[in-house]
């Protein structure tokens, strides 16, 4: 049934496939930095150097974690460089005075927009903007940060810049020392929403109130909340394994933009838990009109007060489809499963259309002992 109904699916979108976006260099999806000020605020002194600090950290974070967890990424480098060294920012002067709150929301992100492209002759396709917005010295400061992308579409981030002194260490945990005070976990966070990422929470133990056995995860819970809940002073934070295979062939980090625009076709056949010494494994099928990678599988508990705590686990995707998912640390209760799967074209999605967890399989589950059973 599953192979009739994918032989279909393929029938029907094979010319668009052949005929798709061809391949580009990694320049073409560059991470614009932009420094945004209102009409009445000049641009603090060394604001290149810091944010090449930022640029350095951000590099060493991502790239690092991912050869940790063996997805290396074939780019090495995530932000354009000037003649000097220093990171390429773009500096965006709005058109209203820093006043009241006329930037503290995504006003400025149009005026970015418009200024990346009249101004800077940016290409409208596909752009990822990390904008920091200086509203002055402090205490003026952005009071939310935000973020929202999909592979296809591009994304933005949009953050504080702070000239308070001090200086980013690379080599040092995000949310250690200066980089806590500077919010880099917050800022990186917030560029992983521009590149597609969902909340994804802490390994191990960290819901039940205990320290997780790796820190907190970048896409996790704010790192006081963490700190409080976990009762612990752990400043790690990691790249989760779930957020790797996500971001592992997107073109920021894979240089290919080969078929970007292509959201894949997929067939899932049925999902099925079964109890191992290990805990809990999630089995399945797929077939796709893309080739796949990993199956990603997020776990909402009934109750969960946020999404920023919820567990993922991840498993490979065979040739033929197959998956298996180890999960080895669930209680008994009841919660919502999420499926999603990663394919070599960047892309991620559950049901094959919409991406990221908006696209997820979604299955009511509850668990007795080591027994999940999947409601269809």
């Amino acid at each position: 049934m599953i192979n009739s109904m994918l032989r279909s699916l393929l029938v029907a979108s094979a010319i668009a496939r052949l005929t798709g976006p061809s391949s580009a260099s990694a320049d073409q999806l560059p991470i614009h930095m932009v420094l945004f000020t209102p009409n009445d605020v000049e641009p603090p002194e060394g604001v290149r150097e810091r944010l090449t600090e930022v640029a350095n950290a951000t590099e060493h974070f991502f790239l690092g974690n991912m050869q940790r967890l063996k997805f290396t990424s074939r780019e090495k480098q995530l932000f354009a460089r000037e003649a000097d060294g220093l990171v390429k920012v773009y500096f965006v002067k709005g058109k209203l005075s820093g006043k009241g709150d006329s930037y503290q929301g995504t006003e400025c992100l149009r005026e970015v927009w418009d200024a990346g492209v009249d101004k800077f002759q940016l290409p409208t396709n596909y752009p990822i903007w990390w904008v920091w917005v200086y509203l002055g010295p402090q205490p003026e400061r952005l009071r939310v940060y935000k973020g929202q992308g999909t592979l296809r579409r591009g994304g933005w981030a949009l953050v504080n810049y702070s000239s308070i002194e001090g200086k980013i260490d690379a080599d040092a945990d995000l949310a250690h020392g200066f980089n806590e005070e500077f919010t880099l976990k917050g800022c990186i966070h917030e560029l992983g929403h521009a590149l597609g990422l969902p909340h994804i929470g802490p390994d191990g133990n960290a819901v039940g109130g205990e320290r997780s056995p790796t820190g907190n995860t970048l896409m996790g819970p704010r790192t006081v909340w963490y700190l409080s809940r976990t009762k612990s002073d752990d400043t790690r934070v990691i790249l989760s394994p779930a957020a790797a295979a996500m971001l592992w062939k997107h073109p920021v980090f894979s240089g290919d933009m080969q078929r970007r625009n292509v959201l894949p076709e997929v067939v899932t056949g049925r999902l099925a838990a079964s109890a191992t010494r290990q805990g809990v494994t999630l089995s399945g099928q797929m077939r796709s009109s893309l080739p796949p990678h990993h199956a990603v599988v997020f776990i909402e508990p009934e109750g969960i007060e946020d999404e920023r705590w919820r567990k993922t686990y991840i498993g490979r995707i065979s040739r033929t489809g197959q998956f298996r998912v180890s999960i080895p640390d669930l209680d008994s209760g009841t919660g919502t499963l999420r499926v999603v799967y990663c394919f070599e074209n960047g892309a991620v999605t559950g049901n094959g259309q919409k991406e990221s967890l908006e696209g997820a399989i979604v299955r009511k589950y509850s668990i007795d002992g080591t027994r999940m059973l999947l409601a269809e």
